[in-house]
């Protein structure tokens, strides 16, 4: 059990080890999927330079 405390100690959270990696995971994921959006945008705007140039 992994507990998250603020620092004034107002606000308390616990989870599960394997909680915790597999929102990472998730969160790894979602990561990935935003970097591969930014390529396409990157790749397209080259391709319409080119095209107009």
């Amino acid at each position: 059990m992994i507990t998250f405390q603020e620092e004034n100690g107002s606000n308390v959270e616990e989870m599960y080890l394997l909680e915790f990696v597999y929102d990472c995971w998730r969160l790894t994921g979602k990561c990935i999927a935003v970097y591969k959006i930014l390529q396409d945008i990157k790749r397209h705007r080259e391709l319409m330079i080119n095209n107009i140039g």
